[in-house]
C-alpha cells in the first residue's frame, strides 16, 4: 500500500499533479484507490473525502459526487456500488462524458 501526502508527487509512474479529489480519483490504477483524505490549511487533522471497503464505496464527498462522469465509473469502478444504469437514466446520461449522479441538461 502506498500513502501519498502531497498534492504533486513524482514516482515511478512519472509526474502526477493533483488539483482536486477528482484528479486523485482518476489518477490511480483500477482497483488501487482505497481512500482520499484532505488536510485543510492550518489543520492537523485529515478529512476523508472518499473511502471504499472491498467493492463498496462507503463515503464520497459532494464535489466528487457532482463531478463524476459515467466514464469515470465505467472505466475503473464498474464492479462497485457506484455503477448503476438506473442512476445513469435518472441523471439523463447518454454518453460516458455525462455526469453520473447530477441531472444532465443537454
Amino acid at each position: 500500500m502506498t500513502v501519498v501526502n502531497d498534492i504533486g508527487i513524482e514516482n515511478n509512474w512519472g509526474k502526477q499533479q493533483w488539483n482536486s479529489a477528482m484528479d486523485v480519483f482518476r489518477g490511480f490504477k483500477k482497483g488501487a484507490l482505497q481512500t482520499i483524505e484532505f488536510l485543510p490549511e492550518g489543520s492537523e487533522r485529515f478529512i476523508t473525502v472518499f473511502a471504499r471497503k472491498a467493492k463498496k464505496v462507503v463515503l464520497m464527498d459532494t464535489q466528487l459526487f457532482e463531478t463524476m462522469t459515467v466514464g469515470d465509473i465505467n472505466q475503473d469502478w464498474s464492479h462497485t456500488n457506484l455503477y448503476s444504469q438506473q442512476n445513469y437514466q435518472l441523471a439523463g446520461a447518454k454518453t460516458w462524458a455525462d455526469k453520473a449522479f447530477v441531472k444532465n441538461t443537454k
